[in-house]
């Protein structure tokens, strides 16, 4: 019986040791399953981070596009009221034309040629509007 005892007692060392040795196994597990998520959260928030700077300078780029936007098209504008009353004044300045023609004719043609620009340009839906409910109505009468 003493044997029984003492193979007992050793059986259940051995089995403390084991459950002991476990408890370190798994404490060093969860330690490092959660050094790994706390990797993966860092990593997760530098992700972050870096998709709002990307967000952020998108938006100013779009902002400084449309500033852009903006600009060409006033200067398109400015360039369209412009050229149309110049290359006017060009093909009036030819000698044989400008013998013909009178001061009176072509101030009045280049001035008609600046105000037709600028109606298309700060009034284009009225025009449009205007024109293509004629074209329509003659359209419909033939």
């Amino acid at each position: 019986m003493s044997s029984k005892k003492s193979s007992r007692r050793g059986l259940s060392k051995e089995l403390s040791k084991i459950h002991h040795r476990d408890d370190e196994t798994t404490s060093l597990t969860i330690n490092e399953f959660l050094n790994r998520l706390i990797k993966i959260e860092k990593h997760e928030d530098k992700m972050i981070t870096s998709m709002v700077r990307l967000i952020e300078s998108t938006e100013r780029l779009n902002k400084r596009l449309e500033n852009l936007t903006w600009v060409m098209l006033i200067l398109t504008a400015i360039t369209f009221v412009i050229s149309i009353p110049n290359t006017v004044a060009t093909i009036l300045g030819i000698p044989r034309i400008s013998d013909v023609a009178t001061f009176e004719i072509v101030l009045l043609l280049i001035v008609f040629s600046a105000i037709v620009p600028l109606l298309l340009v700060f009034y284009p839906r009225w025009l449009m509007a205007r024109w293509w409910s004629k074209l329509r109505e003659e359209t419909i009468k033939d």
